[in-house]
């Protein structure tokens, strides 16, 4: 069976294609609400817990953070945000971990076992 397929509907085909290279599906970028950081052995040894606050597009942003050693040690951080949709989000050495994601007015909880001697602690936004 042979198949005919027009000139104008292969120029159609072939141009919806080309599009969909060129214009890929939406990306979404991370924008950073609060960002603090701890380096070297000495942070990761007993208890401590850190505080920031920042103003973001008119919301206050609040990050709580710090290192527990009850049980397991942990990298710890909570992202409160009284007017956008947020995530706590630390980077350790093994990799990055995210809280879940909260509205306005609600705490993102995280708490991932502690690796490396950097550690990265964060509020975040998804656009």
């Amino acid at each position: 069976m042979k198949i005919r397929v027009s000139k104008k509907k292969t120029a159609l085909l072939t141009l919806a294609m080309c599009s969909l290279l060129a214009f890929p599906a939406a990306s979404y970028a991370e924008t950073i609400l609060v960002h603090a950081s701890k380096s070297g052995a000495g942070y990761f040894i007993s208890n401590w817990m850190e505080y920031k606050q920042a103003s973001y597009s008119g919301s206050t942003e609040k990050l709580e953070y710090g290192f527990n050693t009850f049980l397991i040690h942990e990298d710890i951080a909570y992202a409160y945000s009284d007017g956008s949709r947020h995530a706590a989000k630390i980077v350790n050495g093994s990799g990055e971990h995210y809280g879940p994601w909260k509205w306005a007015n609600e705490w993102s909880d995280l708490e991932v076992r502690h690796s490396g001697n950097t550690v990265n602690y964060y509020s975040v936004d998804w656009y």
